[in-house]
């Protein structure tokens, strides 16, 4: 029987190059990611704001909105309470390009809030505004911390009035207070608003794909007025990802870690993901071929004596070397997983675990057993390792389709 160390395979792909196929996977899209980021705490008195023209306004530029005002320290609409329509809500969006992943967070600021009326303050992301028409992405929330109280998604569709709810949960833990933080991020087509850190509103739309970062208002009701409510400061970034407030409860940190992996998406991958996925599968392969599992039937198929210490020790030893191009294997499938599920508009769990079977079935089991038919191997081999495949897969497949 040859030992361990006869039967070691050669390697006759350059390890550099190997390793490399992960970037070179990347780098296509790294080289067009726009990076932007803006910040103020609007330090002087502009009605419309504009700091240097890095504002566009919803009147002053689309005529049918209102425009934003600022005072040193604040940021506020102009609208008078009446009833819409029109819904003309103050919005101010930055100037400039921006890329397509987008955050904004900021500060609430409120003098004086009352159920008696409709008091929102609004983050907007995506945001075109041109003459008569705004298309993009808004994150309301109600300055309430009564049942009354609701945290909402809205697309702006062009026309004024012209608004679809994507999200629009309500309650108490919705409303918005003095001091609270206020955010809203969109990564793919996902669309997540959160306050203080903890996530309240989540919804998917892939309409717009292009436009602006920035702020608004709205105010329903003659019991409020629109200079009680607004921003005290403002952060937009199209690279710079969220980080999570202190004293966060264990929930709410696994809830950011989910929006975190999300920030690290590109061409549609969450490359956080993906490399979770890589680990967890390596780790069912170590399970897989271990004394525990399989590591006794398959040692006999492949004609070792699992018995012969010093042969085990040999494989053992031999196996090592081979754990890093294993690694990148598994990074490499799950990427391409990863990939299909982006394609596929993958979301849920369960239509991730079929997508993951019909990839292994497709294209895993077949091509390793038409390598046992004609290669005239060992059958009960065959089973080991594409019953190992099939589990790495679902599993991979659950793990990226529930942290989209």
């Amino acid at each position: 029987m040859p030992t361990a160390w006869e039967l070691k395979m050669e390697i006759p792909l350059d390890m550099k190059k190997l390793f490399l196929l992960p970037v070179l996977f990347v780098l296509p899209v790294a080289s067009y990611t726009q990076t932007g980021t803006y910040t103020t705490t609007f330090p002087s008195s502009e009605n419309s704001i504009s700091q240097g023209g890095n504002w566009i306004n919803g009147q002053a530029v689309g005529f049918d909105w209102s425009d934003v005002r600022t005072t040193p320290g604040f940021a506020f609409g102009t609208q008078t309470g009446a009833t819409p329509p029109p819904y003309n809500d103050p919005t101010a969006v930055l100037a400039g390009s921006w890329g397509v992943t987008q955050f904004a967070q900021a500060t609430v600021k409120a003098v004086s809030c009352t159920d008696a009326s409709y008091e929102e303050v609004e983050l907007r992301l995506r945001t075109t505004i041109t003459a008569h028409s705004i298309t993009g992405y808004e994150f309301n929330f109600r300055c309430s911390h009564t049942s009354q109280a609701y945290a909402q998604i809205v697309r702006w569709n062009g026309s004024v009035n012209d608004f679809t709810y994507l999200a629009k949960p309500s309650g108490s833990q919705y409303g918005v207070k003095n001091g609270d933080v206020v955010t809203a991020t969109i990564v793919g087509n996902v669309l997540d608003s959160y306050i203080n850190g903890v996530l309240v509103a989540e919804a998917t739309d892939s309409t717009y794909t292009t436009g602006s970062p920035g702020i608004g208002f709205f105010l329903q009701g003659s019991a409020g007025r629109a200079s009680e409510f607004g921003f005290s400061n403002f952060t937009a970034s199209d690279s710079i990802p969220p980080m999570p407030p202190k004293n966060l409860t264990a929930i709410q940190r696994l809830q950011f870690l989910g929006t975190w992996g999300r920030h690290m998406t590109f061409m549609g991958i969450n490359w956080a993901a993906v490399v979770v996925a890589a680990i967890v599968w390596m780790v069912v392969g170590l399970l897989w071929y271990s004394p525990l599992l399989f590591a006794r039937p398959w040692m006999l198929a492949m004609g070792f004596d699992p018995d012969d210490k010093a042969a085990v020790q040999a494989l053992r030893k031999a196996g090592h070397r081979l754990y890093g191009i294993a690694f990148v294997a598994s990074l490499l499938s799950a990427a391409v997983l990863a990939k299909f599920f982006y394609a596929t508009r993958t979301f849920s769990v369960l239509r991730g675990l079929e997508i993951a079977f019909a990839v292994w079935l497709g294209f895993v089991a077949t091509v390793q057993l038409t390598g046992v038919l004609f290669g005239r191997r060992n059958l009960r081999v065959f089973v080991i390792d594409t019953g190992y495949q099939l589990v790495g897969y679902v599993v991979a497949g659950a793990i990226l389709a529930a942290w989209r």
